[in-house]
């Protein structure tokens, strides 16, 4: 049985990370806390399993998930890309087959991570990795130079989530959750809704 997210649930904003949070993105990790439990648990048993299938540590696994949808299964970007872990089309195809739902969280959090797992197994670091998650491998914004504001503030917002997310589970190196007990979600924030 996965461990559980209910760290981040438990509502104390001064864990090791949590109160350095911008507060944009504070709202963000409030958004989960809003989701229904069987949902939570549901992201958790899958965002586990799929982590450590693809390699991706759990931390970083959440980081993206929060900025890319702010937790929310149903968002779709102008771009249209849609679900937990904001995944294109194209990329869904690519990386589960055709046919299949990205609404459905498990689908969606099988691709994304997969698709993810690809991109960290590609680039040298973490930040052309996630430029190349957002931006697709073959941009030119997987270097440091050629990354727009946009995409530096996107790494960087999803680096200080892994940073906190990584204060929640103690170990986010194999994939495997293991909950903190120090570190927790901020108070609750209302009239926040975003995706990238």
């Amino acid at each position: 049985q996965p461990q559980t997210t209910s760290s981040i649930s438990s509502g104390k904003q001064d864990g090791a990370g949590g109160s350095q949070l911008p507060a944009h993105l504070k709202k963000i990790v409030q958004n989960y806390t809003k989701l229904p439990a069987d949902v939570q648990e549901q992201i958790d048993k899958h965002a586990q399993s799929y982590a450590k299938e693809f390699n991706v540590p759990i931390a970083a696994a959440y980081a993206v998930m929060a900025r890319e949808s702010a937790f929310d299964p149903q968002a779709v970007s102008e771009m249209g890309a849609q679900g937990l872990m904001q995944v294109m089309p194209e990329t869904g195809k690519d990386m589960v087959g055709t046919g299949r739902n990205l609404f459905n969280n498990e689908t969606n959090l099988q691709a994304g991570l997969k698709y993810l797992g690809k991109q960290l197994s590609a680039f040298p670091t973490l930040r052309q990795a996630l430029s190349a998650y957002k931006n697709g491998p073959s941009s030119p914004q997987t270097t440091q130079e050629a990354l727009s504001s946009g995409s530096k503030a996107y790494i960087q917002d999803v680096l200080a989530l892994q940073n906190y997310f990584a204060s929640v589970f103690s170990d986010t190196q194999t994939g495997t959750a293991q909950p903190s007990t120090t570190a927790q979600a901020p108070p609750a924030i209302t009239g926040f809704a975003g995706t990238r």
